[in-house]
Order: C-alpha cells, then structure tokens, then sequence
C-alpha cells in the first residue's frame, strides 16, 4: 500500500496531472507577498495550515508534517552581488529585485504521516505578484531616492512613472511638504495665488515659497489595497536679505505741484518714509509691493449755519501701480489736494493703512515672485481752511519689517476712489 501511494505522486509529476483534482486538499496555502517595489527587501514566505485526518488514496493520513521548497522568478539581486534567475525558498527568503514585473514564486509541498515517512503526497502552488517601480522625474532625469537642493519661486515640474504598466491603480497621491502654490499673478488691477489643489495627476508642477532643508516629496499608489510610495528630496532655499525702515518725514501743509496739498511728508526733503532692501549672498530680481489695505478721505464743507455737506471718497488695492518699485530704496509720501474753491471752515480728513511687501524671483525660467519681507504702516492727518488759507497737522506710523510667507492680494487699484455725499 506504502509503494501505491508513491507510485501514484510519481505518475501525476509525469502526466502533468494537477493534484488538487487528482487527491484531497491536504493544505490552506498562502503565498507573500503581492505588491512590493524594486531594489527594497522583500520577504518571500510561505503560510501552510495542515489539514489532519484527510483520506487520501483510501488512507488516513494524520499528523502530517509539511516538507516545502520553492522557487521564484525573475531578476533577483542576491547577496553578495550576483543575479540569479531562481531562488531557493525554504520556507521563505528575503531578496530585491532589480526589474518591474509580475512574477510568480512555486512552492513544492511533500505531506506525510510522520508515523510512517514512507507514506506521503504531493502537492504544488503558485502565487502571482507585482514587483514595482516608482520614478519620480525632474525633466528628463530619474531623483527617485536622491537629494538635492532648489530655490524659491522656480518652477518645479515633476512626474511619476510606474511600471509595470498592466496593473491597476486604484489611487494616486503626491505629497508636497511646506508652503507651496500652483502660480502667482500679479497686474495694476489684481493679485491672484492660485492654491495647489490637484496632488493626483502623474505630473504635477508648483512652486515653494518657503525655505527648509529635508523636504520628503512622495507619489504614492494604492495596487490590490496596498500602498506604495516612491520619494525624492529637496532642500528648499529661501535667500535672506537686508531689509530696513530708513526713517520717516514730518507732516506739512502748503503749496505742492500744482496746488495746495497736505503732505506726509516734506516736499523738499525726507519723504514720508524711506525704505531699503537687499538680498544678501544670493543673486535674482527683487521688487517692491504696495497694497492699500484701506483709505478714507471726507471733506466737511459748511453749506448752512450747523449744516454740512460730507464728502467722502474710498479706495483699497494695489498703490497706483505693480509693482511699486523695482530699485533697492524706494520711498512714499502720500498727500491729498486741498481745494482753494472750499470756502472757510471746511475741513479735510484722511486715514491711509498700507502693507509693503519685498519680493524676490530666481532668474530662471518660468519663475515667480515670492514674498520675503513686509510692513504694515499708516497715516492720518487734518487740515481747516481759516481766513483763506489751509493748515493742518497729521502723524505717520510705522512698524518693523518682518519675515513672511505670505503673498499680497488685491482686486481693485487704490486710484479708483467710491465717492458718496450727504448732508448733515
């Protein structure tokens, strides 16, 4: 009976037959692993759950011990260094493969009745997986697992290539650390940052606005519910420069131009402020950026004995033009027409808040303006028209410049007032 059940196993290895027909189940197999990258360690193992007391052949087999070897395919760097196109799996082996494929790994199993050795059966399982490649490339060229460094405001286009090409994806995700947008736009009517919102495209291009070293850039898929990730670094440089308050002027009313105007600032000497920035150890284009957060002008004009008519224009937006200035020293000195028409008693009043901004590009293509530093600063000031004649007195106020990340927004331009009127 012991040489009937070989001679069995050894006909089905010649015909080809499968034994999962040709004799009872006598194991739950279980092959690892599915999805796995390229030249990362990969556990090749095998799980078994003996099935006791299965007839096989009219024979009870019980307390089967399983005998198991396998192989696997494909090009597989071993240790050592040499490449091997099998690989001996007793039960398991950790290896890397070089290639992007679907593979198979076969496992070999002898089960016998350890009461008897001489009784056994054979059986024989394979199990496909997908060996995987993630390519992040920069251009032309593959920074999958590498480092290197990139400045502020230049364009970075990236994609991601998988291979191979036949399995499915269910889902696709860049993962892009620190503060970064898809564009900047700026004109004299609007300044516009568009978020980088769409991270599942294959290709993707944005751009950082802030610097930091050991940025993690990964394009992760999900195969079969599993998740696998390809990753590139960056070091993010942000220039620094030399950014400064220069001084402030005084508050004068009198004839300017063409007309009678009150001044932020001394029309003959130190304008209302002065400013200077300059980037220090790295070369690119630097501008300035004013945005008027809000201005208020009213004239109260008698009409009656108690009686007024207010006059009052508003504007926000960009300062006149974008960008403010692109010299290292600029300066501003707001001022406002006082009316020689105006009879006694009225009175002019204005109220201005600013945000200046110094912006920075990369002379490179493609690129963009990023925002270094800013000041927040205003005015406010009076001036009464008595016995023909204006005086007034008003103030300037400032604060430091400070580091930001953040960009200056706008759509409209400070040049275009609402005016409104009423009487009271």
């Amino acid at each position: 009976m012991k040489r009937n059940i070989l001679v069995a196993v050894i006909c089905f290895l010649v015909f080809g037959t499968d034994f999962a027909i040709s004799c009872p189940a006598v194991s739950n197999w279980s092959i690892s692993p599915k999805l796995q990258l390229i030249n990362k360690s990969v556990q090749i193992s095998c799980t078994v759950t003996p099935l006791t007391n299965q007839t096989i052949n009219g024979w009870t087999m019980k307390e089967l011990k399983h005998l198991e070897s396998g192989t696997v395919e494909g090009n597989i760097i071993a240790s050592g260094g040499g490449k091997p196109i099998g690989l001996t799996v007793t039960p398991s082996a950790s290896v890397q493969f070089e290639d992007a494929a679907t593979r198979s790994v076969t496992i070999y199993g002898n089960w016998v009745d350890t009461s008897d050795p001489d009784y056994f059966v054979g059986e024989t399982v394979s199990s496909k997986f997908n060996i995987v490649k993630i390519e992040i490339k920069q251009g032309d060229n593959v920074i999958t697992d590498t480092t290197h460094d990139e400045i502020v405001g230049k364009k970075i286009s990236l994609t991601a290539d998988v291979s191979p090409k036949n399995i499915t994806i269910t889902k696709k995700q860049w993962t892009i650390p620190g503060t970064r947008i898809a564009n900047f736009v700026g004109n004299s009517t609007s300044g516009t940052v568009t978020s980088l919102t769409v991270l599942t495209n294959s290709a993707i291009d944005y751009y950082w606005v802030d610097g930091e070293n050991g940025r993690d850039v990964e394009y992760a898929i999900t195969v079969d519910g599993n998740e696998l990730k390809g990753k590139a670094t960056f070091n993010t440089i942000k220039p620094d420069s030399d950014v400064q308050l220069l001084g402030t002027g005084i508050v004068t009313t009198g004839s300017y131009k063409d007309g009678t105007y009150i001044h932020w600032g001394d029309v003959n000497g130190v304008p209302g402020i002065s400013i200077s920035g300059k980037l220090k150890g790295s070369t690119g284009l630097t501008q300035w950026v004013q945005v008027v957060k809000s201005d208020v002008i009213i004239n109260k004009i008698p009409i009656l004995e108690n009686k007024y008519l207010y006059h009052k224009a508003t504007s926000l937006g960009i300062d006149k033009t974008y960008p403010y200035d692109t010299k290292q020293d600029t300066n501003d000195s707001p001022s406002v027409s006082l009316s020689s028409a105006l009879p006694d008693g009225s009175v002019c009043d204005r109220t201005e808040s600013f945000t200046m901004w110094f912006m920075f590009k990369p002379q490179v293509d493609s690129a963009i303006y990023v925002p270094l530093y800013k000041m927040d600063w205003d005015i406010s000031g009076t001036a009464k028209k008595t016995a023909g004649s204006w005086s007034g007195s008003g103030k300037i106020n400032t604060n430091a410049f400070s580091a930001t990340n953040l960009y200056p927004n706008w759509n409209s331009n400070a040049e275009v007032y609402t005016i409104t009127s009423e009487e009271k």
